[in-house]
């Protein structure tokens, strides 16, 4: 059987200065989705993509990105700058 088709309208909100609400209208026809893969490219970046979900589990048409920022104490700045 065939897989399903590609999701489109694809929209991006904004909601908090680390996180974006993504959208999206569900494939028409093909196979029952159950659930959807998130990727995000880097802003900066053609080729930086990286998975953010591999398997979102169901088939909501709406997801949450937050950026999970790594604080790093003034030892491990220093570590790594020198």
């Amino acid at each position: 059987s065939a897989g399903p088709g590609r999701v489109t309208a694809i929209t991006g909100t904004a909601t908090h200065y680390d996180t974006i609400s993504p959208t999206w209208a569900a494939p028409s026809g093909g196979a029952t989705v159950t659930g959807y893969r998130i990727l995000r490219r880097a802003v900066d970046s053609e080729s930086s993509i990286h998975t953010r979900s591999q398997n979102t589990g169901n088939a909501n048409t709406t997801w949450t990105d937050r950026k999970r920022w790594r604080r790093r104490t003034s030892r491990q700045a220093h570590r790594a700058d020198g």
